[in-house]
């Protein structure tokens, strides 16, 4: 059975599956099967996560979209939130949705923009096959490996990813960009993320592949 995204309003202990005892604290958010939120909603520990709420955060107009596709399909998702067209990164808004390919799964939106509240970026993990040794050009991948030292490492679908406005984003993706500049037509998105990541690392929070819609694990 699916876990599903819940959000304290009581402070709890409980074994999680692997059988490890852990506290959430209110406000926290965790994933739950059906059986325990029926028992957590009774204690009164947990929001019902059938009235998925509106993030003040989107109705305080933060929230937005830069992608470089025209026109996106606004259908896709079900927030009313602003989008700019630019086929660069630009801090238009304090939290944003850099979206440039693949659907969204659009219930995982407001747990999204919440968590960036306390993390400076939240990207999506390509599978978990694809390794930095399986992509890109053989110039590109010995360009990362003397950067980053070693490529059996997992990277990043760098077409989805929420940032927070911020010094240290605006740094990364001003020094991104260029990294992308200084290589051929051939070069991976992916391993240039990688090499900046490297050199100017962020409080960064990797997603499970399972965040972009149609990605395999």
């Amino acid at each position: 059975m699916a876990l599903k995204w819940v959000r304290c309003i009581q402070t709890f202990s409980r074994h999680s599956e692997l059988g490890r005892r852990a506290t959430h604290y209110k406000g926290d958010w965790l994933q739950l099967r059906n059986m325990e939120i029926k028992q957590r909603l009774a204690a009164g520990q947990i929001e019902d996560p059938t009235t998925v709420f509106q993030p003040e955060l989107f109705n305080s107009g933060e929230c937005g979209i830069v992608t470089s596709n025209k026109p996106i399909d606004v259908s896709e998702y079900s927030y009313n939130l602003p989008i700019t067209y630019s086929e660069h990164y630009v801090q238009e808004y304090q939290y944003t949705l850099v979206w440039n390919s693949g659907p969204l799964r659009t219930a995982l939106l407001p747990i999204s923009f919440e968590l960036l509240k306390s993390w400076d970026m939240l990207v999506p993990l390509e599978g978990f096959s694809v390794l930095a040794n399986t992509i890109g050009s053989v110039e590109d991948r010995k360009r990362t490996e003397d950067v980053i030292g070693d490529l059996r490492v997992p990277v990043y679908n760098v077409e989805q990813m929420f940032i927070r406005r911020c010094s240290d984003t605006a740094q990364f993706m001003d020094a991104w960009e260029k990294e992308q500049e200084q290589e051929n037509s051939k070069v991976d998105k992916r391993l240039s993320f990688l090499r900046t990541l490297f050199v100017n690392p962020l409080l960064m929070l990797a997603l499970p592949p399972s965040w972009i819609s149609g990605s395999h694990v």
